[in-house]
């Protein structure tokens, strides 16, 4: 969020504060502010706003924290590590094994390195697949708590790794960047 946009923030989260009976400090809303600056006010003004129309809040009204904002703009590790494992299922049934692949989070790669490797992870049944999302996942959540000290730049594929091997690095072609996000693949 931008400065100029402190005062909007702040009048939102009065109202959330007012919804629930809570007064709220000056302290608090620094804090809230400190928290949540980072991310852009159209996202935290949405957050809020589903906060507001949750049926539940009238039920058992509470005040949210800054990470319950933040888990309804980023989603929580098990939405994160779900689409991850989304992006990895089409990368697998669009670039396959043979190419080397980059996925825009990097945590999918240490992820996949730690289960075998692309190579390895693109061989499977779809039956195994079924329990390779499961450890999948569970890697994932696990790396968003403690991210990895060496996170690889890039998954291997088949060429790269036999041309390697066999001491053909020129003909090593390049990795594919592939984001489930922009729903495009392109060489780099």
């Amino acid at each position: 969020m931008q400065l100029n946009e402190k005062q909007a923030f702040f009048s939102i989260l009065t109202v959330i504060a007012e919804t629930v009976n809570k007064k709220i400090s000056p302290v608090l809303m620094k804090t809230y502010w400190g928290c949540l600056k980072d991310y852009s006010f159209a996202e935290v003004q949405q957050a809020l706003g589903e906060l507001l129309k949750n049926p539940d809040v009238k039920k058992h009204p509470y005040f949210p924290a800054p990470n319950d904002v933040v888990a309804l703009i980023q989603g929580d590790v098990g939405d994160k590590s779900l689409m991850a494992w989304t992006e990895v299922k089409r990368a697998i049934s669009e670039i396959g094994h043979y190419d080397s692949v980059i996925f825009s989070d990097e945590l999918i790669h240490a992820v996949i390195r730690d289960m075998g490797g692309w190579i390895h992870l693109c061989q499977c049944t779809e039956k195994e697949l079924t329990f390779a999302q499961r450890d999948f996942e569970r890697r994932y959540q696990m790396y968003c708590r403690k991210q990895p000290k060496i996170l690889p730049r890039q998954l291997i594929g088949r060429i790269a790794h036999e041309n390697a091997v066999t001491g053909h690095e020129k003909y090593i072609p390049k990795a594919i960047t592939f984001s489930i996000h922009t729903k495009e693949v392109q060489k780099c």
